[in-house]
């Protein structure tokens, strides 16, 4: 018997799959910064202030190269936890609830501007242990039977 996604679960799915959409497009703008960056001055002799400057171009390109990819590998991450909760997975529930907590609490470091994460995590975590997305995960006893006792 197929089981019957909650629509509950969909709209998380859609969530995941806007913030895939999000760090995929930012990573991929810190990406492209980084390669803008001029490391070296055009120009002449050296001097300590062309040094210095190709210096901070330096950092500032290891700075958005690092964010850019970490912010990649997250998207794809997103992705993946999307696909396993679109299929119902339990290793994507378990995924969901830890990135939900994560985003906990960078709402509450952003605060007040980090409102709406706070409120989309709580309400994340709040759906992904109700009983019938738990059942729907394989992570609780089913909607409406009693739970199972293991055989003597």
């Amino acid at each position: 018997m197929a089981k019957v996604r909650p629509f509950g679960v969909t709209l998380i799915v859609i969530l995941e799959l806007i913030g895939s959409l999000f760090f995929l497009g930012n990573g991929g703008f810190l990406l492209a910064e980084a390669a803008s960056f001029e490391v070296e001055t055009p120009g002449s002799k050296p001097i300590l202030g062309s040094f210095v400057a190709g210096l901070s171009a330096a950092i500032g390109m290891i700075i958005f190269l690092t964010i850019g990819i970490v912010l990649i590998a997250t998207g794809l991450l997103t992705l993946l936890i999307a696909y396993g909760l679109w299929t119902g997975r339990r290793w994507a529930w378990s995924l969901c609830i830890i990135f939900s907590i994560f985003g906990l609490i960078i709402g509450v470091l952003s605060l007040p501007l980090g409102i709406i994460i706070l409120a989309i995590n709580l309400l994340v975590l709040y759906y992904l242990t109700r009983r019938r997305a738990k059942a729907f995960f394989g992570k609780g006893s089913p909607v409406g039977g009693s739970p199972q006792t293991p055989p003597t």
